[in-house]
């Protein structure tokens, strides 16, 4: 193998001397960069570096209550809407109750009028009358011409009264 010649040693030289000279200006330029955006956003900056700071400067040190009540606001907003869920839920328990109850009562009415309309039967069917007063369907009396009337017979329900005790 042959050895380079001085000439091509020398430009090879030359061309690594300019990549070097052009990496030191990129690297002083963005230290001075570097360093002026790090002495600009220090705590320690003076106050005028933001253009009309006098202006902001209030506003700025209200951030932290307004981020405190902001937190506090997203507290309440998130209790109000749990406590509107449960309200939901509380008033879907109560509609499905009440169906539940008016289902029981017409049905604990159809059985009490169905009873009633047996005893009935019977009653007519003692007297007598259960023959000629009946239809054929035998779902209810004729109507009679004398003071009693066709239907559910009142029932009284006599309580116990509670005697008083009087202290002495």
């Amino acid at each position: 193998m042959d050895a380079p010649t001085p000439a091509h040693l020398t430009t090879l030289l030359t061309h690594l001397q300019l990549q070097l000279t052009h990496l030191t200006t990129l690297q002083s330029t963005l230290l001075s960069s570097y360093t002026s955006t790090a002495s600009s956003l220090s705590p320690t900056a003076t106050p005028t570096s933001l253009p009309h700071y006098h202006r902001i400067a209030p506003t700025l040190s209200q951030i932290p209550a307004y981020q405190t009540k902001l937190a506090r606001l997203r507290d309440q907003m998130a209790a109000q809407q749990k406590e509107a869920e449960g309200l939901r839920t509380r008033a879907l328990e109560v509609q499905r109750r009440r169906r539940e109850n008016r289902e029981r009562i017409v049905k604990r009415r159809m059985e009490e009028g169905e009873r009633d309309r047996t005893v009935l039967r019977a009653r007519m069917a003692v007297e007598g009358q259960g023959e000629v007063g009946m239809e054929e369907g035998g779902a209810s009396p004729a109507p009679q011409a004398g003071g009693e009337r066709g239907g559910p017979v009142p029932v009284v329900v006599k309580r116990k009264k509670k005697a008083r005790r009087v202290e002495m």
